[in-house]
């Protein structure tokens, strides 16, 4: 190579480090744009301005269920790391790495990256204040914002989550998220999100928590869910699934506590169903039947001439059509069943919104399983009339009961109770939404008295009895598929009971399904009915429930 090629080549080098330079400067600038100098030390704490404040979401009584908090995220920027042990140092202190692990990533980058994100602003504050006392060069602040839900973890799956970003992730906080935190209004410094009031209740919530956990505690069920519903308007007053977690933390929970067994669980229902399948009968059949006698077990003759087992757990002797419930005899609902027509019995069970989602509000909803008489087999009527051969959720239970509580019209069930603008101005409000005419309204009171039965002596459900509270309930225990061998397995079952409680103010309808109990008992009238004895107690307590005299 001659002088003057060396000459062109060594300008084109000189060239191009330059350009280098300067393109590595522009990067280094565009990533510290925005940060401020603190005191007169080289370190540095980002502040973005936000456009956009995600809603918050209350209780129906205006108790602060989430809001928005600052939080802090922390970056390592490698080029300005003069003592990495420092900065190893100070942030293990404070942040959720170790030492070492971040040494570790100090040799292994280069350039920027996040440390730790969500970092709550106590945490941040104090790691900010010991940086600036130590003159701690390379980590750096940025104030964001994030998610704080104060009750923990009340009605978490429901309620939901944020991700990282400040996004819905999860339940409502999902499900509303455009409206929770729309997209920037350009003309707009800040754009506010809307706030949600929900149906829920913190006392009627924390009731149903204490209860689903005592039932997981002492009975070692697999899940837990319960509802407790407004039976004059649909509002979901508490809504419950257990195994839960904290929605401040979700990130150390499990796929099992973040499930929202409540809508997306579906299971058999057991004698629960009867209370339904026995109101469609009595609209088809009538009331008026003669006595059947329940020997415990009995063999019914099919339409084909052939024949099917149905057990009692006990013989009932005689039992009347208001007696079904009161002992929840297997063998006398389906020898009714056996005399109703087949569609009519499915499109009466269909009214009352098996089979399909509640759209109450919530994500993840089960549609529950009842299929069509054409895909019957001859025993299929018989068994679905006492809770077998269809699926439901524990919403759908709740949202059927309406149908009893409102004189045979079933209604919508709420998770919202209003929307409101940041300012104030309301720009949804639930109406009470009537969903159809189910049952007549004598059927529907009949029903309501038969399964006060239940709680009288000699009843499923006669743990619940409290002296001067109407109470009426039905109590269920159906076995679970056994996921190796197929069938129904002789030692995983459902328990779970259905009550109507008289309140003050309007009846309240609770249902709570125990998911495979493993100590003390497997029955719904001794799992589950307790559970809610002690919910009517706590009614009673802070003045919901008044007894009488």
């Amino acid at each position: 190579m001659d002088t003057r090629e060396k000459n062109v080549f060594y300008r084109l080098l000189v060239i191009i480090t330059l350009c280098a330079a300067v393109a590595l400067l522009g990067m280094y600038a565009f990533a510290m744009a925005g940060t401020e100098n603190i005191s007169s030390q080289n370190t540095y704490r980002l502040d973005i301005s936000e456009r956009v404040v995600r809603g918050s979401l209350y209780d129906r009584d205006g108790r602060l269920l989430a809001l928005e908090v600052p939080v802090y995220s922390v970056s390592l920027w490698i080029p300005s790391v003069r003592n990495p042990e420092a900065v190893a140092d100070v942030a293990s202190a404070y942040l959720p790495v170790t030492r070492e692990q971040v040494l570790e990533r100090i040799a292994q980058r280069s350039g920027f990256f996040y440390l730790a994100r969500g970092i709550d602003y106590e945490t941040g504050e104090a790691l900010q204040n010991e940086i600036n006392q130590r003159n701690i060069q390379g980590i750096s602040l940025e104030k964001q914002y994030g998610r704080s839900y104060p009750y923990r973890n009340m009605a978490a799956q429901s309620i939901g989550f944020t991700d990282i970003d400040n996004n819905g992730a999860g339940g409502i906080e999902y499900y509303y998220n455009s409206r929770l935190y729309p997209l920037p209004d350009p003309e707009s410094a800040v754009t506010y999100g809307e706030q949600l009031v929900l149906t829920l209740s913190v006392p009627h919530q924390a009731l149903l928590d204490r209860a689903l956990e005592d039932i997981l505690e002492d009975h070692r069920a697999d899940g837990v869910s319960g509802v407790i519903m407004d039976g004059s308007t649909g509002d979901i007053l508490a809504i419950g699934s257990h195994p839960t977690f904290d929605p401040n933390n979700p990130g150390i929970s499990t796929e099992q506590q973040r499930m929202n067994r409540a809508v997306s669980s579906m299971y058999e229902p057991g004698s629960v169903f009867k209370v339904f399948s026995l109101a469609a009968l009595i609209e088809l059949l009538g009331d008026d039947h003669p006595p059947y006698m329940c020997r415990r077990t009995h063999h019914h003759t099919l339409n084909d001439g052939s024949t099917i087992t149905i057990n009692c757990t006990t013989a009932h002797g005689e039992v009347s059509t208001r007696d079904i419930i009161k002992y929840s005899c297997n063998n006398a609902i389906a020898h009714l069943a056996l005399q109703a027509d087949s569609q009519a019995f499915y499109d009466t069970l269909i009214s009352f919104g098996f089979s399909q989602r509640t759209n109450a509000g919530l994500p993840g909803e089960a549609p529950g399983v009842l299929a069509s008489p054409e895909r019957w087999s001859e025993r299929s009527k018989p068994t679905i009339a006492f809770g077998q051969e269809s699926a439901m959720t524990a919403l759908q239970a709740a949202q059927a009961a309406t149908a009893l509580t409102n004189r045979g019209m079933m209604l919508q069930p709420h998770i919202v109770k209003e929307i409101r603008e940041f300012e104030g101005a309301l720009t949804y409000e639930r109406e009470v939404l009537d969903l159809g005419q189910v049952i007549s309204p004598d059927t529907a009171e009949e029903i309501l008295s038969f399964m006060k039965t239940a709680v009288e002596p000699g009843g499923t459900a006669n743990r619940m009895h409290i002296p001067g509270v109407e109470l009426a309930a039905k109590t269920g225990t159906a076995q679970l598929p056994d996921p190796e061998g197929g069938g129904y397995s002789q030692t995983r079952y459902l328990a779970s009971t259905i009550a109507v409680v008289s309140a003050d103010a309007s009846p309240l309808i609770i249902y709570i399904a125990a998911d495979y109990p493993k100590a003390g008992s497997i029955y719904g009238a001794t799992v589950v009915v307790p559970a809610i004895r002690q919910i009517v107690e706590g009614l009673i307590d802070f003045g919901e429930v008044t007894p009488r005299r």
